[in-house]
């Protein structure tokens, strides 16, 4: 982190402080340099500068005549972040905010080295992977509920098809928001949302370039520069790019590997129009290509006892896929009260899939049907939105408002397999097939459009509470691409959402919400023999309280909470694929705890905890009632934490280490087998060397299931993931 620093030489004349060594942000530091000398950091419009102590709310009347202006350089490695606007699209801070919100920041990512989306997620013990689908993306869930591929991810703060690994070289944070979020996005499934907030262009000129080597041939190169292109800061630009080569753990019976490929560019334009107003940009694109990896089945009660490593689909099968996203916003200040945000989003999305999906298993002799089709399509995600902030004060009472409409429009159209293929193989010995070279033709071309007007309202009745409610209207409608009318439908939903807080002081909160989601299903696809039924919305609920407390001089965040949600009505596959069917009630109860900071001068820590007891209540199979959903574990916890060295010790040495637990876990609804608990342990080391103020080398060593746990995610008896073994990563990098 670079700061420029300005003050007046007369204010510090005769002073001295300590040195300071250890993970600090900007304010934290300054805090320490300053203490006793009756002066303080202040931070206005991007600047720092110096000035003397008042109270609370009365700024110094001064003039600069003339100024020292000297450069800080330092690494913020806190893993705490003070704000969110995931959870209320407002710049609130997590204390004053009644929902659960967990931020993985930049430094949190770095520190681990992730280079994939689970990397990432794991941090969260409330975020759950479902499934790796096909070896090529991963699906999630979050509080037990699954999410939605198509409407519960956002990018910057607008929704986008999550169909493919995601680009995360190119986010500067990941936030997730437990519980329903209908009330500012629309149709969404209740667990919550996972926001991935993208690099920003930066006044500061800097740049990086970083080598990662690793296990299974992993070579990983990146590129992040960026800075002013003007003197006064005015036009800013930020360059990433990602080149990765790498192969898998596990290999196709006939020897061939489990090659993945992926190419990522991207740019972040900002200009400042006016001291009001700024215009950005945003474009990233990503090439995905990569074969398919059908996993592991279960066998009676538990996993089959397969080669762990070993494929058994056809190394001809593929995903392949290609991503841009557009980011259009401008932001105007009418004046310190009102602020209006709009903008426009496309992500355009293009994928082949040369798909293997095992379809009959013999239990007593292992032989197994799988099914070969091709399909693919082009998809277009455009978002329109439009946000009004303003602040006012109204009958003796603070207000926040939010006052948004936005428009989304999905359109598609596919390409399907003219004639699917079926072979049959082992899964002890699995037998490889040539390709059968699958055609193609047109699958159809559907249209949704989906309008949303929604109003928030953060009332501060005094200065320990706090309210909020809010609402939102959704219009949806759904087109297919033949004109036929039997395939036209729309529908209308109200959500609402309320949530209070209350404050006893600076650093202690506590919150009580309710929240509800609306998931609009449409009509079911021709593809099923129930295609053209409508189905009815998947609805949800949650009652939420919990306490946020912000200790050590705000260097760490504890958070607990209490929760119950309920959804009725959730689409599924039936068991011979042919139907489109709809779900009883489910119910999921727990309690959460995270904890994310600095303790001391040297300890980085984040951590968490999550006791979940899910169960479908009510549901038209009656062997369902009583189970357990798929995946979704009693208890889940996970720790990463950094040790710095300090400057008597090894200076710019750091130790890390990190561990993640899953109870025991049912593999499908049914309940018919069971998953192992585990427990899996990461290792780390960084040192980073500074040549000069600019000019810094890291050298980072992880190690990840140093212990190599045998461990496994899954979501049905013939969709069984074996989870990655033990891994190394070494990595050098240069910023300048």
């Amino acid at each position: 982190m670079n700061i420029v620093l300005s003050f007046t030489p007369d204010l510090v004349a005769g002073l001295t402080s300590k040195a300071i060594n250890g993970h600090y942000n900007a304010q934290q530091a300054f805090d320490i340099l300053l203490a006793g000398s009756k002066l303080q950091l202040m931070h206005e419009q991007g600047a720092y500068y110096i000035a003397p102590q008042q109270k609370p709310g009365k700024l110094p009347d001064m003039t600069v005549s003339s100024t020292e202006i000297i450069e800080v350089y330092g690494r913020q490695l806190s893993y705490h972040a003070k704000n969110a606007s995931t959870a209320t699209k407002m710049d609130l801070s997590l204390l004053e905010t009644p929902m659960s919100v967990f931020v993985i920041n930049s430094a949190l990512m770095e520190d681990q080295q992730a280079f994939r989306f689970d990397q990432i997620l794991q941090n969260d013990a409330s975020v759950q992977k479902s499934n790796n689908f096909l070896g090529a993306y991963s699906s999630y869930s979050i509080r037990g509920f699954g999410l939605s591929n198509g409407n519960n991810y956002l990018r910057d703060g607008r929704k986008f098809f999550h169909l493919a690994a995601s680009p995360i070289e190119t986010l500067e944070r990941v936030e997730v928001l437990k519980g329903p979020a209908s009330v500012l996005y629309g149709t969404v499934a209740p667990g919550g949302m996972i926001n991935m907030i993208s690099k920003r262009a930066q006044a500061k000129s800097h740049a990086s370039v970083k080598y990662t080597y690793g296990s299974y041939d992993l070579q990983h190169l990146a590129v992040d520069f960026g800075g002013s292109v003007d003197e006064e800061g005015r036009f800013r630009y930020r360059i990433n790019g990602v080149a990765e080569d790498s192969n898998s753990y596990r290999k196709f019976a006939n020897g061939d590997e489990f090659s993945t490929e992926r190419r990522i560019g991207a740019i972040a334009l900002t200009w400042d129009i006016t001291d009001n107003t700024e215009l950005s940009f945003n474009y990233d694109y990503t090439k995905d290509d990569r074969p398919q990896d059908t996993g592991l089945v279960a066998i009676g009660h538990g996993v089959a006892d397969m080669d762990y490593n070993t494929i058994i689909n056809q190394s001809w099968g593929h995903y392949n896929s290609e991503v841009t996203n557009t980011l259009i916003e401008v932001k105007h200040h009418f004046n310190e009260q009102w602020q209006l945000q709009t903008g426009y989003s496309l992500q355009n999305f293009q994928r082949d899939r040369y798909d293997q999906q095992m379809r009959k298993l013999d239990e007593e002799t292992g032989d197994i049907y799988i099914r070969a089709r091709r399909r693919g399509g082009d998809y277009d995600f455009q978002t329109l939105y439009a946000d009004l902030h303003g602040e006012f004060e109204l009958v003796d009472m603070q207000h926040q408002i939010l006052i948004g409409i936005d428009s989304l429009d999905e359109d598609s159209s596919t390409f399907e397999t003219a004639s699917n293929e079926v072979f049959a193989t082992n899964i002890y010995n699995p037998i490889s097939y040539p390709d059968p070279g699958i055609k193609t033709e047109f699958g159809g071309a559907w249209t949704t459009e989906q309008k949303g007007l929604y109003f928030q309202d953060m009332v501060a009745l005094n200065d320990q509470w706090r309210v909020m409610i809010g609402f939102r209207y959704d219009d949806f409608k759904t087109a297919d691409g033949s004109g036929d009318p039997r395939w036209n439908h729309s529908d209308s939903n109200l959500t609402p959402r309320a949530g209070a807080v209350y404050l006893p002081n600076e650093q202690l909160s506590f919150y009580a919400s309710f929240s509800e989601s609306f998931e609009y299903n449409g009509i079911v696809d021709a593809d099923y023999l129930n295609g053209g039924d409508l189905l009815d919305p998947t609805l949800g609920k949650q009652y939420e309280v919990g306490a946020k407390w912000e200790g050590l001089d705000g260097d760490l965040l504890v958070t607990g909470a209490i929760f119950t949600i309920e959804r009725s009505g959730a689409t599924t596959e039936s068991s011979d694929g042919n139907y489109i069917e709809q779900r009883g009630l489910q119910e999921h109860q727990g309690l959460e705890f995270t904890i994310s900071g600095l303790i001391g001068e040297q300890l980085s820590v984040v951590a968490s905890a999550t006791y979940l007891d899910a169960e479908f209540k009510n549901d038209d199979d009656k062997e369902l009632i009583g189970k357990t959903p798929a995946g979704v574990s009693d208890f889940s916890a996970s720790f990463w934490g950094e040790y710095q060295l300090l400057e008597q010790q090894i200076e710019g040495l750091s130790l890390q280490a990190g561990w993640f637990y899953e109870s025991s876990r049912q593999g499908d609804n049914e309940n018919s087998f069971e998953l192992d608990a585990y427990h899996r342990f990461d290792v780390g080391m960084k040192y980073s060397h500074q040549f000069t103020n600019k000019q810094e080398l890291i050298l980072r060593l992880t190690g990840s299931n140093i212990t190599d746990e045998k461990y496994y995610k899954s979501r049905d008896r013939l969709g069984v993931n074996p989870e990655r073994p033990r891994e190394i990563r070494v990595s050098a990098e240069f910023n300048f």
